[in-house]
């Protein structure tokens, strides 16, 4: 990779709070977004953090999820396998 690597992000982008309700629109249901859709979310980022050259640490993300942790770790390392898969083609 030619050039300075990418700065971290700090603090990972989607912590805990992001998960809190927010003022809904009007019409807009008030639910709290589900696990999966949380965990989907995450797994965007980290991938496009991992696209942009920057390494996210897998276990400080997961920390900040203690309760999507399982989840967490198989779909983020699903992510590192397939960035590298990509980096071979």
């Amino acid at each position: 990779m030619d050039g300075p690597s990418p700065p971290p992000r700090a603090p990972y982008p989607l912590d805990p709070s992001a998960r809190e309700p927010k003022q809904p629109a009007e019409g807009a249901s008030d639910e709290i977004p589900l696990p999966e859709a949380v965990v989907d979310r995450i797994a965007e980022e980290y991938f496009d953090d991992l696209r942009a050259g920057r390494v996210p640490d897998l276990l400080a993300v997961v920390a900040l999820h203690p309760d999507l942790a399982r989840a967490l770790r198989r779909r983020l390392r699903l992510m590192e396998v397939l960035h590298r898969h990509a980096q071979r083609e």
